[in-house]
């Protein structure tokens, strides 16, 4: 039962909003990673403002959607 529920909820999951969601787990991951100490945010603060904007995210969905 699981398994079809699962494979419903994929059918009806529209390649727009994968792209985002993935998009929001990338920038999720690099942020944690450019926030540690020495990490990209220390030497480029202005990369912190691009995971504000959603076309940053979006471009990260698109690379990872088919990449």
């Amino acid at each position: 039962m699981a398994q079809i529920l699962r494979i419903v909820l994929k059918l009806l999951d529209t390649i727009r909003s994968r792209i985002v969601k993935a998009g929001q787990r990338r920038a999720k991951l690099m942020f944690e990673a450019y926030e540690k100490p020495g990490g990209v945010f220390s030497w480029a603060p202005q990369a912190r403002e691009w995971f504000h904007d959603s076309r940053y995210t979006w471009y990260l969905g698109v690379l990872e959607v088919n990449g």
